[in-house]
């Protein structure tokens, strides 16, 4: 809970005002034990009362009976959160970015995800695919940025396949089926396409807080680049 009420202090202290206008966070809460659920709420409303009321900040919970398996995987169940977070959110926004609790960031990160965003819509082919994912961090499935539109390929995705692969894996391979059916005998030219289809930034956007030294913690909590 701690890195959580880090995590959120962090985006929103670096987040201007119209960003924040801009914004919805979605903090889930992906516990079965409803005692628990409710103790995180109470923490984040004490913490966060302020920007709860204003609508930057938005709480969910799956059901109890939402994981049929309590013994399955990390990872299996990490599918089924993202999948109910993604059906959440996907209406609720044009763009959709997926972050953990654990992480800081760097001042005015929204601004400069949809700046490259809009930059990289308005320079694609009308007659080719658009992108699919612009890419913000190296870790995992971090500072994944997506339109909304395709959150539902995705969540179907990771329903079909959530005991099978990472969310990673998935979404490499929901492109790969989705645009490189026609060329899959052309390793190279399916592997340019893919590189046309998840774009990286110049720079991360996102951090681990336990890769952070103590110096870049101060700075990028205090709202500071590095």
């Amino acid at each position: 809970m701690f890195t959580l009420r880090t995590t959120l202090y962090n985006l929103i202290v670096n987040m201007n005002e119209q960003e924040q206008d801009d914004t919805l966070i979605v903090v889930y809460i992906g516990e079965s034990n409803e005692d628990e659920v409710q103790q995180i709420v109470e923490k984040i409303e004490r913490s966060f009362q302020q920007q709860l009321n204003k609508g930057l900040i938005d709480i969910i919970a799956p059901a109890a009976n939402y994981y049929s398996d309590m013994d399955m995987s990390w990872q299996s169940k990490q599918n089924l959160d993202l999948a109910y977070l993604m059906a959440y959110a996907h209406a609720k926004g044009v763009f959709y970015v997926q972050l953990v609790d654990d992480i800081m960031t760097r001042r005015q990160f929204i601004t400069s995800m949809k700046r490259f965003a809009l930059i990289k819509s308005a320079l694609a082919n009308p007659f080719q695919p658009s992108w699919i994912v612009l890419d913000f961090c190296e870790a995992g499935f971090i500072g994944k940025l997506l339109k909304a539109t395709e959150l539902p390929y995705l969540i179907t995705y990771l329903q079909l396949y959530y005991n099978d692969m990472s969310a990673l894996d998935i979404l490499t391979h929901l492109i790969e089926a989705k645009m490189c059916r026609q060329v899959k005998k052309d390793k190279l030219q399916c592997q340019h396409l893919k590189t046309k289809l998840w774009q990286r930034f110049n720079s991360n956007l996102f951090y681990h807080i336990e890769n952070i030294s103590l110096e870049d913690k101060l700075k990028l909590q205090l709202g500071g680049e590095d």
